[in-house]
């Protein structure tokens, strides 16, 4: 049973699975043969004993060998073989990626991208799904098919439909990593970011700058686990500094684009009707607010130039601060330079390698039963 050319580019337990499923595909090692020792395994392969513990701690796991009394590991029939068995479908609803470096960081494309490029990195063959047109049919040949495990992009695990998929994948055995914010996902592996967090740090930020009256400002009429999350943080600022919290600021899904100038200038009118409420209005009949926190940089901007309408002067009167730190690509800071006072990066490119990382433990055995939460820490980015 020679050692033949390894991929030398994947992590060692990697190289060890590929070794012993590259032994059974040829028939080195045939179904119900004993494998040889840790140590034999080790020695032929040139790794450490712990690596080739845990790669066969994975290929059991895997279904690919058995271990007996007596420590004894036999090849078995059953398990995945052949393509699937080194195949992560990729469940998403955006195109494959055809310029990456065009890619900004802060764009939920940019996970996928990274992810992509993460598993090709330790060996792995990626199936790029749209769980919407797989159909009920198309899972069934998925599950059938047994690929080695399953990542879910964001829009894919925030959708009912994406929700149901995974529910499928995960009772039929093929592990699967999400990148969530829903509640819905707990019971699942998920990656994501701390968004109670990042509204306690802008809003404590904004209070650091001697705003007292902060509103957040959701550019959607429907509840939202990650904007709750978000708002129960900045909620929790505001009382930590004697203040009491103010009702969120909600408006209807407005369809009016903001990438030329009079898409922008029209919403902006239409929001600034939204912020002249008379909830919202002092004493004097004018905006009772000193500062909004929006939903990401671009409804920061839009909301901005609402502030304007009203006569309140954005970077000064009124600070409006983001997320998602997508500023350097939001068409609409043309038209509102100033408008936005600070934002919050989720750090995308951990969020990535997290993701396959979380996914990869998994399938190697080296997790509990329960799901598991990893949260990437955000950075706040002042621009005021």
């Amino acid at each position: 049973m020679p050692t033949t050319t390894l991929h030398h580019a994947l992590r060692p337990r990697h190289r060890a699975v590929h070794q012993v499923r590259e032994w059974i595909s040829k028939g080195r090692l045939t179904d119900g043969a004993v494998l040889p020792s840790e140590r034999e395994l080790a020695q032929r392969l040139g790794l450490a004993r712990g690596t080739v513990r845990a790669a066969l701690s994975e290929l059991t796991n895997d279904g690919v060998i058995s271990l007996a009394d007596g420590g004894v590991r036999r090849v078995q029939g059953s398990g995945r073989h052949g393509l699937m068995a080194s195949t992560i479908a990729l469940l998403t609803d955006s195109p494959v990626l055809s310029a990456p470096e065009h890619v900004p960081l802060g764009q939920d494309s940019f996970i996928q991208l990274a992810v992509t490029q993460a598993l090709t990195g330790i060996g792995r063959h990626v199936l790029n799904l749209s769980p919407t047109m797989l159909g009920d049919d198309g899972l069934k040949q998925l599950i059938a098919g047994r690929p080695r495990g399953a990542i879910a992009m964001y829009a894919v695990a925030a959708s009912p439909h994406g929700q149901r998929v995974i529910a499928a994948l995960k009772a039929a055995g093929i592990a699967t990593t999400t990148h969530s914010d829903a509640h819905a996902l707990r019971p699942y592996d998920h990656v994501t970011s701390d968004q109670h967090r990042g509204g306690y740090d802008v809003t404590r930020w904004l209070l650091a700058h001697g705003r007292r009256r902060i509103r957040c400002f959701w550019r959607f009429p429907a509840q939202r686990d990650w904007a709750d999350d978000r708002y129960a943080g900045y909620a929790q600022a505001m009382r930590e500094a004697g203040l009491s919290p103010l009702p969120a600021l909600r408006t209807p899904e407005l369809d009016i684009p903001s990438n030329t100038a009079e898409g922008f200038t029209a919403l902006a009118s239409a929001l600034s009707g939204f912020l002249h409420q008379p909830a919202t209005l002092d004493a004097k009949r004018k905006p009772g607010f000193d500062a909004l926190i929006t939903a990401t940089d671009g409804h920061a901007y839009q909301s901005a130039a609402a502030c304007r309408r009203l006569g309140l002067l954005p970077g000064r009167e009124v600070l409006v601060t983001g997320y998602d730190h997508l500023f350097p690509v939001c068409p609409e800071r043309a038209f509102e330079p100033n408008g936005l006072a600070a934002t919050v990066d989720k750090d995308n490119p951990a969020m990535a390698r997290e993701l396959v990382r979380l996914l990869d433990a998994r399938l190697a055995g080296q997790l509990p039963a329960a799901a598991q939460r990893l949260v990437v820490p955000h950075r706040l980015i002042p621009l005021t």
